[in-house]
């Protein structure tokens, strides 16, 4: 390969690399000052409270129907006729 052309080649490629972290600083900068401000937290801080808030009261329903199964469950029985009867209740089947 000819010396001069593989370093015309070389200088183009510093060029391109440099013009590309040049666009790549300026594309983060400008995400950074679009994301970065006091309100934006405040809003994001807001939004993962209420889904963590959300998160746990779905959690908690899903807990307190197991509980409610299973003690319902505990004071069941079944007849020999495949009817189940609650120690409280009317026949549920």
């Amino acid at each position: 390969m000819d010396p001069a052309k593989m370093n015309k080649t070389l200088q183009q490629f510093a060029m391109e690399n440099q013009k590309m972290e040049m666009t790549g600083e300026m594309m983060g900068d400008a995400i950074d000052d679009a994301l970065d401000d006091e309100q934006t937290e405040e809003e994001t801080g807001e939004w993962l409270h209420s889904l963590w808030l959300y998160a746990l009261s779905v959690e908690l329903k899903f807990s307190l129907y197991m509980c409610t199964t299973i003690c319902h469950a505990a004071k069941c029985r079944q007849d020999r006729a495949g009817s189940v009867h609650c120690l409280r209740d009317t026949p549920v089947m």
